[in-house]
């Protein structure tokens, strides 16, 4: 009788918490093909008159070049996650095959970088990027990104990369491989699952980011997702119909992102959990 309550319990759970990722998605869509009348009348309401009116102004909009801010936003995250991906691996590696206390020290070093949070590094950072000359380039931005990123990126290889058997590495030493070599042809085909997590984790973040492009990038044309939403509808908007539409278009990369990868993702989340 208990196992059947806790699992309606369970259940009911599902459901709420379901409702709840699902409803602010609902009036997205539903919002994004409706006119701003229709919107302002009754926002939960399904299609009344199906228009694409607002998503064609997304793309011809004089102030908001979607098509730039989609390249921007793509370099920022490409280009970081190919750095993020390239260094993370091999440094989770080395802190999952060190010996325990070693690896717990070093990533107790990395995770240090987690507890500062960006907006207080913000006033040093544009300094810092004044100085060099990085403010308002996207080689800054790759560097902040790669930096900001590195913790929880390590962090998932190496408890991931410790759920695999040490002994499919011995017998390759065995064969005379060394340990890059045995890192990139038979541990690094093994990390799909965890390479697919930080890749969601990681893109999703930079995706979204706001503040950063904001404050260290700027200027016309170098406007990512985010900014250049900002700056063409801007604070004041009474055009609902066309922020709901801009909302929807600049949120579809991420969810195919996803989508691809949602299988990948759920075994990086689990796999590897069960060893520290």
């Amino acid at each position: 009788m208990n196992n059947k309550r806790a699992s309606l319990l369970r259940k009911i759970v599902i459901v709420i918490v379901g409702l709840m990722m699902f409803v602010p998605l609902y009036i997205c869509i539903i919002n994004s093909f409706k006119s701003t009348e229709d919107i302002i009348r009754n926002p939960f309401s399904p299609f009344v008159d199906l228009t694409f009116n607002n998503i064609r102004s997304v793309f011809v909009n004089p102030n908001m070049n979607m098509f730039n801010m989609y390249k921007n936003s793509f370099a920022l995250v490409i280009v970081s996650l190919i750095i993020i991906l390239v260094i993370t691996p091999m440094a989770g590696y080395y802190i999952a095959r060190s010996s325990k206390k070693r690896g717990n020290l070093i990533l107790t070093i990395y995770l240090a970088g987690m507890m500062i949070p960006p907006q207080v590094m913000l006033i040093p950072l544009v300094k810092i990027y004044s100085n060099l000359g990085l403010l308002g380039s996207f080689t800054g931005m790759y560097i902040f990104y790669s930096g900001a990123f590195v913790s929880v990126a390590v962090m998932l290889f190496s408890k991931y990369i410790k759920s695999i058997p040490y002994e499919l590495e011995e017998s390759a030493y065995i064969d005379g491989a060394n340990p890059l070599m045995v890192f990139w042809r038979i541990i690094f085909p093994l990390l799909k699952p965890v390479t697919a997590t930080v890749a969601i984790f990681v893109g999703r973040a930079i995706w979204n980011d706001f503040l950063m492009p904001l404050y260290l990038l700027g200027g016309k044309g170098s406007e990512t997702v985010t900014t250049g939403i900002y700056k063409a509808i801007g604070p004041y908007s009474a055009d609902w119909g066309t922020v709901f539409a801009t909302v929807f278009v600049s949120a579809i990369p991420m969810v195919i992102l996803f989508l691809s990868m949602q299988k990948h993702f759920m075994g990086g989340l689990t796999d590897g959990a069960v060893k520290s």
